[in-house]
């Protein structure tokens, strides 16, 4: 039987990320995607604005879902609390289903930054429920209160925070700012940590990797891969993605998560 992931997050017009790109992760690992939308995200005139789904309407697509049998839940963007309890409540129910919680506080292309009370009232609210938690290095940073990590070593440390701050696993991406020609990512536990390289790409068809990377956890949690593999296997999937990802218009890249090269 195929196994089935919703997904929980905003919709991108570009998809370069959001659930457009969940949707197509999840198709690349040929389990079969359904989604909750939370907000919708539009741009004009150069200016990312973020407009969040009504919450009875959050809950409606909730409430749809309950006669499904699912094997994984990926959560993305959340635009306020109270969709924030409706996700809470939903997991509640599904105490059993593997839950990857990527924290997205902001969007890349704007200025700016969800409020820290949201910011740590999803971490309150959901990551006691969740598998694993996959922020980048700027969410990371913004829940603890730290410093830039300068070696990979500091990249450990910083997950290894999160970790005893909020008991769960924690893989903690590094994204292309912290090392000149390494992409690195710690995955964190309370008794071990990984550590996952590969070379940075330099390409910038870059958008959506971290949407493609949280979904791509989820997809191979799903059909039964441990939490280190399911990582390791996440991460060389959105290289391959962002190498052969494209343009949407001539400052627009997004990753193109359609599998193997």
């Amino acid at each position: 039987m195929t196994a089935i992931v919703v997904v929980i997050g905003g919709s991108d017009p570009y998809a370069g990320g959001g659930i457009q790109t969940d949707l197509m992760t999840m198709q690349a690992h040929n389990v079969f995607g359904i989604s909750v939308l939370t907000s919708i995200v539009t741009n004009v005139n150069g200016r990312f604005e973020i407009h969040g789904v009504a919450e009875e309407i959050v809950k409606a697509q909730l409430d749809s879902l309950t006669d499904i049998h699912f094997s994984a839940i990926k959560i993305g963007l959340i635009v306020t609390k109270a969709q924030v309890d409706l996700i809470a409540d939903f997991l509640t129910e599904h105490p059993q289903i593997p839950v990857v919680l990527d924290p997205v506080f902001a969007l890349k292309e704007t200025d700016e930054r969800q409020n820290e009370s949201l910011a740590s009232y999803v971490m309150e609210r959901l990551a006691m429920m969740s598998t694993v938690c996959t922020p980048n290095l700027s969410e990371a940073r913004a829940l603890v209160q730290e410093k830039q990590p300068e070696t990979k070593s500091d990249l450990t440390q910083l997950a290894k925070q999160l970790v005893e701050r909020y008991h769960i696993p924690m893989c903690v991406k590094g994204g292309a700012r912290f090392l000149d020609r390494e992409a690195v990512d710690v995955l964190a536990t309370l008794q071990t940590s990984h550590t996952y390289t590969l070379p940075l790409s330099t390409k910038q068809t870059t958008n959506g990797a971290g949407c493609a990377f949280a979904s791509a956890i989820a997809a191979n949690l799903a059909v039964g891969a441990s939490l280190a593999k399911a990582v390791e296997q996440a991460k060389q999937f959105v290289y391959e993605s962002i190498t052969q990802g494209i343009y949407v218009n001539e400052t627009f890249a997004s990753i193109w998560p359609k599998g193997g090269i």
